[in-house]
């Protein structure tokens, strides 16, 4: 297959965000669950807890990962301490980082086994905050170039 990226120094942000954010952004309280992976574009993958335990993956791609990374921290951070303290299991929702995130819905087909059609959906964060304990939040992230 013919690897049709750009170079990493041909991408602009006006470039990587309209293929980030093809639809309305729109802001979403997620619980982020330790255990963050990355693809081969390097992005920051969690699996985030919204409305009534629906799990869904988060996405923190390309320029905004770097700012991601604090994240990871957060979260393997709270899992050390919950297992330190005989808390939950690691992917329970006591152990999440509580975000608002401002992003938007990527819709994914893909064909199963049988050979029909499945939908799922991702959640591509452009921006997002932290409480800081104080009242005030943290804003990370970049709004997106479009």
């Amino acid at each position: 297959m013919i690897n049709k990226r750009l170079g990493a120094h041909l991408v602009t942000p006006r470039y990587e965000d309209a293929g980030l954010f093809g639809t309305e952004l729109c802001r979403l309280d997620v619980k982020l669950l330790p255990g963050a992976r990355r693809n081969d574009r390097h992005d920051f993958i969690f699996t985030g807890i919204i409305d009534r335990g629906y799990r869904v993956p988060v996405f923190f791609a390309g320029r905004r990962a770097a700012d991601a990374q604090a994240l990871v921290v957060a979260t393997d951070r709270i899992r050390r301490q919950r297992v330190a303290a005989g808390g939950p299991a690691p992917d329970a929702e006591p152990q999440a980082l509580a975000l608002r995130i401002d992003g938007a819905w990527r819709k994914l087909v893909h064909q199963d086994a049988q050979g029909f059609a499945q939908v799922t959906h991702q959640f591509i964060a452009a921006m997002w905050s932290i409480g800081a304990g104080d009242g005030g939040a943290r804003r990370y992230g970049t709004p997106p170039v479009l």
